[in-house]
Parts: C-alpha cells; sequence; structure tokens
C-alpha cells in the first residue's frame, strides 16, 4: 500500500517519516492526506517574491498543498513550513511536470508574459490573476486583476494610487488583507554564522544601525547619494551608533568610498548568501534602507524601518506599523525612470529629519 496522496509522499525516495521511525504507509501516524492542491506563480524582483508570501497565512490552511514557482534567486526566500515544493522557473522538467498535474486553484502574481504563459499551461478548477490571451498579450483573470494592470501601464494611475501592494495583491486572490496577520513570511531557519562572527567583533555598548547602501541597477536613485550616506553614518556616529553596512557585490566601489571617509563602520562583506542578511539584520537595533529587499526582510523581522522612498511609489509599501517612509518634497516622485533628468535628484535632497525626531538624536 502507498499512500500517493500523502503531502510527505517523496515517490522516488524514502519519506522522513519512514527514515527516522521506519515506519509504512499501511499503518502511518504521520500519514497527512492532501484535501487541496495550490499553485502560486510569482518570477518577479525577490523583494516582490518576499512580501508576497504573507498571502500563504490565508492560503496554507490544514490539508492544503501549496507549490511555488520562482526565478533562481529567490528559491532561497522560500524555504518555510508554509511552501511544500518550490519550483525553478526555466528548469527543464517545470513545463512536463505542469502539463501533467492538477491544481484546485492558480495564483499567477506577475503581471508579465513569463508567469502567465505558465498560468495557462496549467489544469485548474480556479485561476487568479494572469494569463495570456490568443494574442500572447497579458490578461486579468479578474476585475481586480485588470484594474492593476490598467495602473501598471499607466503613469498617471500608478501615482494616483494610494492602496499598498499587498492590499491589491490581496484582492486579485478574492482575500481580504490584515496587516495585523498577514505578515511577511521569512525563509525558516536563517543563517546566524556570519551574523553572529559580525557580532563578537563590534562594540556591544553601543547601538547597532544597518544600513543598507544599494538598491540594484534598475532604479539608482532608490539608494542614498553618496553625499546623504555621509551626512546619514555621521548623525549615527555621533550618536553613538555604530552603523553596520550592507552591501552587495555592486557596492564594493561605493563602500571603498566610505572607508576614504574615515568614519568608522562595521563592514559585512558584499558576497552573504540571503538568508545570512536576514540573520545580520536580525542583529540590527534599526534598519535604513531605500525600497529594497532588505526593507522587506526588516519588515518581516518587525524591526524598526526608516525607508527612503523616491522613484517607486510610497504609498505601494505596506509599513506593517514599523516602517516610516523618508519622502523628498518633489513633483517627479514615483516615476519608476532608470534614467533621472533632474538635476538635483531626489536621492540628494531627502531629509533625516522624521528619523532624527522619532529616535532623539542631535542633527549634524
Amino acid at each position: 500500500m502507498i499512500n500517493h496522496d500523502c503531502r510527505l509522499y517523496e515517490g522516488s525516495k524514502p519519506c522522513v517519516p519512514h527514515k527516522k521511525e521506519g515506519v509504512v504507509c499501511d499503518d502511518c501516524s504521520h500519514y497527512d492526506p492532501i484535501q487541496k492542491r495550490i499553485l502560486i506563480i510569482k518570477l518577479g524582483a525577490m523583494g516582490d517574491v518576499l512580501r508576497t508570501t504573507a498571502l500563504l497565512h490565508q492560503l496554507k490552511t490544514p490539508g492544503v498543498e501549496v507549490t511555488w514557482i520562482t526565478k533562481s534567486n529567490s528559491v532561497p526566500l522560500l524555504q518555510s513550513d508554509y511552501i511544500d515544493r518550490v519550483l525553478e522557473w526555466g528548469h527543464p522538467s517545470l513545463v512536463p511536470a505542469l502539463l501533467v498535474e492538477t491544481f484546485d486553484a492558480i495564483y499567477s502574481l506577475d503581471n508579465d508574459s513569463d508567469g502567465a504563459a505558465l498560468a495557462q499551461l496549467c489544469t485548474t478548477q480556479a485561476r487568479f490573476g494572469y494569463g495570456i490571451n490568443d494574442y500572447g498579450k497579458v490578461y486579468g483573470y479578474s476585475e481586480a486583476a485588470t484594474s492593476w494592470l490598467e495602473t501598471s501601464i499607466n503613469d498617471t494611475l500608478k501615482k494616483a494610487n494610494t492602496r499598498p501592494y499587498q492590499e491589491i495583491l490581496f484582492e486579485i486572490c478574492g482575500l481580504s488583507f490584515d496587516p495585523t496577520r498577514d505578515t511577511i513570511i521569512l525563509p525558516s531557519p536563517w543563517a546566524t554564522q556570519r551574523a553572529d562572527t559580525i557580532a563578537t567583533a563590534w562594540d556591544s555598548s553601543k547601538r547597532h544601525w544597518a544600513v543598507v547602501l544599494g538598491a540594484g541597477p534598475r532604479w539608482p536613485q532608490k539608494s542614498l547619494a553618496l553625499s546623504k550616506l555621509k551626512e546619514l553614518l555621521t548623525l549615527l556616529v555621533n550618536n553613538d551608533i555604530e552603523p553596520v553596512l550592507i552591501a552587495g557585490p555592486d557596492e564594493k566601489e561605493k563602500c571603498d568610498t566610505i572607508r576614504s571617509w574615515g568614519i568608522s563602520v562595521v563592514d559585512t562583506g558584499f558576497d552573504n548568501p540571503i538568508t545570512e542578511v536576514v540573520g545580520i539584520l536580525d542583529r540590527c537595533d534599526v534598519v535604513i534602507t531605500g525600497d529594497t529587499l532588505s526593507m522587506h526582510i526588516a519588515t518581516g523581522l518587525k524591526k524598526r524601518v526608516y525607508a527612503f522612498i523616491g522613484p517607486t511609489s510610497a504609498d505601494e509599501l505596506a509599513d506593517y506599523g514599523v516602517m516610516t517612509k523618508l519622502v523628498p518634497d518633489m513633483d517627479c516622485l514615483c516615476c519608476y525612470l532608470t534614467d533621472c533628468p533632474v538635476d538635483k535628484k531626489c536621492n540628494e535632497i531627502v531629509s533625516f529629519d522624521p528619523l532624527i525626531a522619532a529616535e532623539t538624536l542631535t542633527p549634524v
């Protein structure tokens, strides 16, 4: 006897309870029959993938098996008890698997052709989000999905939107967003080896605030200009705070510049796996960042977050009661432009006054 419908059934190898306890399907106390199968397709930016995990508080109920398709760089973010299986977009076995499997519901949450095409392949009783029409174009499965698609392709509607992304996302999925319950779910367990090593070297008598340096190449103005970084780091050090730099490979040159200033900071390196970044941020008291993956991680950790928002939409970011948004006073915000035509850019004029007032810091 084989319980093919058991959530723990591996097929090609013994299940975990069998290896640990020697139990067999005929009389297994771990038998966990799958009552409903759902598929989530979210391939976008890592930060968007992570904040989409808030859906799992409502979608992952007893008897539900969750499969999630994402890009390879986001796979480590989705290692949690809420997700039974993570499939990598682009893997040779992905499309054959989708052609033969059946799902009770599919949540296709990227309004671009890659994710929408995958959703169209699957057999299901219910579709939410986006698919591909006969012209090979993305369309919404519902009025809510269509409304968000219209916002995504219309700059005027984008700037006019005042609703957080999670609220819109939940509506597309036929759900109601509750920020007290539907929080961001972080990978579990996250790594702490690098964080522990760093913590042994820093001054335990001081507060430690993470300063996230980069935000990716698509929107350079999402990260603070060097002049504002110098002002921020000086402000922190003068207030007996030890800045902890969070950087990736693209920020090596920026870190070299910071070292030349002679400001005392904690250097965490450039090549930390994302689960180690979670561990490092967890060690910090406050996180200062742009609209980044680290911002979403810090929100999931329920850290106090100060987020500089310029070229993207500040209103779309759910603050979960822990985030203060540092938004410059400019008419051209929420432009979503890679190349900024303005002489004095938003990441050069942002004010730290809200941070100083809230944290009772002495200005520089």
